[in-house]
């Protein structure tokens, strides 16, 4: 940005190139015996409001600086927040698992207690002491998804690699109010979203270099002065002025190869609003969809569920049930809850997502 502003400040000098000098000397043939000798001063003043172009290519290359910083600053925010929602995801997924180790070593526990006693077939213990070992091994695969969790979350908060996180949140909390403020949201996206802003500065910045490049080359007028002093012992003072002769567009092949870029950021930008429809359009349909999805399994899945494994159970400790049904119903549930959490954690990122692809993930001016 320093850069952009030591420009900006240099931009307004009003010679497009330094004042040129021109000193010579050298004897009259047949005329005299000293030195002729001669000065002249000569400045070239752009026709072209040079001036005014370069200031304006430094100003919008410090909007693009700004906007580019802006968008970083997003992305940088919305790989945070995902990066947290999953770690908090990865913590309930642990959470969940841990129980269900605890829920199987209680079956197997019945199941043992059947064996001794004599009422139950031998593959009964065997397949419920598997069972255990399953649900260990569910466990250690749930920490390694934590531990990659939280090592990208110390990625994403710039932390140390050895830095101790631990995501705080309630990943089933009450969210915010983004149903009744989405649609606003997406009517605001073409004048906030990060990628569009810059898009459209930097073909700004193109059309004004297009336009500095043409003042530059443009014609120029020259003026200044010249001293002579011949070798007789007189001396003239002359006035210069150099007019061009408009034969020749000697800025034509330079214009055309920057309007070419001019159009393509052009195309740019149209092609980055196009995208930004599609991502608006998903977003919008994941924020309804993702908490249809949760509700469906909080309301309609785990409560009859959950009833099923308490009943087998019961029935299975008192000898009326074999360890199939709890078995079936035990793992259907686990893979229900954990079904949920990831529901949940969509929620939480489809929300981010939309609020960054409507330019509102952080405050105006960051």
């Amino acid at each position: 940005m320093s850069g952009m502003l030591a420009a900006r400040d240099a931009a307004r000098a009003w010679l497009v190139a330094p004042p040129i000098l021109t000193v010579g000397a050298g004897p009259r043939v047949n005329g005299g015996s000293s030195l002729d000798l001669q000065a002249t001063a000569l400045a070239q003043l752009p026709l072209r409001d040079v001036r005014g172009a370069r200031g304006r290519v430094a100003r919008s290359s410090v909007d693009l600086v700004r906007d580019d910083t802006r968008r970083a600053r997003f992305d940088a925010a919305l790989r945070a927040a995902v990066a947290w929602s999953y770690g908090i995801e990865a913590k309930e997924v642990m959470r969940l698992r841990r129980e269900a180790l605890d829920q199987s070593e209680a079956i197997a526990a019945i199941a043992k207690k059947r064996a001794q006693a004599g009422v139950s077939m031998p593959s009964e213990l065997a397949v419920t002491l598997g069972d255990v070992g399953v649900s260990r091994a569910a466990v250690l695969d749930a920490e390694g998804m934590l531990v990659e969790a939280l090592a990208e979350l110390r990625l994403a908060t710039g932390e140390s690699t050895t830095a101790a996180v631990d995501p705080a949140g309630d990943l089933y909390a009450q969210e915010s109010q983004t149903l009744s403020i989405a649609a606003k949201w997406a009517r605001q996206a073409d004048a906030k979203n990060a990628g569009l802003r810059v898009a459209q500065t930097r073909s700004h910045v193109a059309q004004q270099e297009t336009a500095l490049v043409s003042a530059t080359l443009g014609p120029n007028l020259g003026v200044g002065a010249s001293s002579t002093r011949e070798g007789t012992g007189n001396s003239v003072v002359l006035g210069v002025l150099s007019i061009p002769i408009p034969l020749v567009d000697h800025a034509a092949f330079e214009r055309s190869r920057w309007q070419a870029q001019a159009d393509a950021a052009a195309a740019q930008v149209r092609q980055v609003r196009t995208e930004l429809q599609t991502l608006l359009a998903v977003a919008m349909h994941d924020i309804q969809h993702f908490r249809e999805l949760r509700e469906t399994l909080k309301n309609d899945a785990l409560p009859p569920l959950r009833e099923a494994l308490r009943l087998a159970t019961a029935q299975f400790s008192a000898g009326t049930q074999e360890i199939g049904l709890v078995l079936v119903a035990r793992q259907r549930l686990i893979a229900t809850e954990e079904l949920l959490a990831h529901a949940a954690g969509e929620v939480v990122r489809a929300d981010l997502r939309l609020s960054h692809v409507a330019g509102t993930l952080l405050p105006e001016g960051s």
